[in-house]
């Protein structure tokens, strides 16, 4: 793939892992190396967990340096380069790709937003902010969420508007010990 075509999206560690064509335990030990760079995005409020986003165009780049030192003879081969094309085709087909440099958390977007974390799901379901669930094999993959800042940004600035203009968003409260 040439390198023009490729967004600079934001990917958990086993789409990363599929793009390089490596298992998805590489990504993390080539971070630990300093042969790959991540963003790590908190999963709760104590933000005591953490997971790591990486960048398509680093993994790019990766596989791109790996295919000149295998075909010059030098390295062993990859464990999963068959993988890497069903990664890239899922990938490039998702409606929202959110770039690395603007990729935050659930609980990141809660805290933007000023909601708790099922606010923000409730968004999402809404599409009024933009987000992609990670994909991969392992269970706990599905359980996170690359969410767009600018989106979050966007829509904290349009309801701080209308409760400016006196139209509170969402629905009346009706008491006040809620």
């Amino acid at each position: 793939m040439p390198k023009k075509q490729v967004p600079n999206a934001a990917l958990g560690a086993e789409e990363a892992a599929g793009v390089m064509g490596v298992h998805y335990t590489q990504p993390g030990k080539k971070v630990q190396k300093g042969l790959l760079s991540c963003r790590y995005v908190t999963c709760n409020e104590a933000e005591d967990r953490a997971f790591a986003v990486y960048s398509l165009k680093e993994c790019e780049e990766d596989f791109a340096d790996y295919e000149e030192t295998y075909k010059a003879g030098k390295g062993r081969p990859r464990t999963k380069v068959e993988d890497r094309e069903f990664v890239l085709k899922r990938l490039l087909s998702e409606k929202n790709l959110i770039d690395y440099d603007d990729a935050i958390s659930v609980a990141e977007a809660a805290e933007i937003l000023g909601m708790v974390r099922s606010g923000v799901q409730y968004l999402l379901a809404q599409e009024k902010i933009v987000a992609r669930k990670i994909w991969g094999e392992r269970s706990n993959a599905a359980n996170f969420w690359i969410v767009s800042r600018k989106s979050c940004e966007q829509h904290a600035a349009a309801t701080a508007k209308l409760e400016k203009a006196g139209k509170k968003a969402g629905r009346p409260r009706t008491g006040t010990n809620i």
